[in-house]
């Protein structure tokens, strides 16, 4: 059973990491909590975008972006801007609680095939512990 709040915790112990990953302080007037929301949502939209893409059984014709290529488009271009990352290890840690960590693929597997912007010599000396941003590739 997937519960929300076993999510929320994957991101609010690693709140202070995250803040640490940007170059300017992020401070919200609202606190941690809508931080740790918005980091929440974005990855899960991410993961989920990620996943569709690369399994095309998984898009009904109706689906609101991957009916719309350029949708798409624009999306991955906002993803991949330097200044949108989601950490890395926020990304693989609600992966692996959502599909295990032994998972196949692995969330490193899935953004190679989404976004192959990396070279495969690159891909294959990376290890996973090392990423803190897509950025370190």
């Amino acid at each position: 059973m997937f519960i929300v709040e076993d999510y929320r915790q994957i991101v609010r112990y690693k709140v202070n990491e995250v803040r640490r990953c940007y170059a300017e302080t992020i401070e919200l007037p609202q606190g941690d909590n809508v931080f740790i929301e918005m980091l929440l949502a974005d990855a899960v939209f991410i993961i989920e975008f990620f996943l569709k893409g690369c399994v095309d059984a998984n898009i009904s014709s109706g689906d609101c972006i991957y009916s719309r290529p350029s949708m798409v488009m624009e999306i991955t271009r906002d993803i991949v801007l330097e200044e949108n990352h989601i950490p890395f290890f926020i990304l693989m840690g609600l992966y692996e609680k959502a599909f295990s960590p032994s998972a196949d693929p692995t969330f490193l597997k899935i953004d190679y095939k989404f976004l192959p912007k990396i070279p495969s010599d690159v891909s294959q000396r990376v290890h996973e512990v090392d990423l803190k941003h897509r950025v370190d590739l």
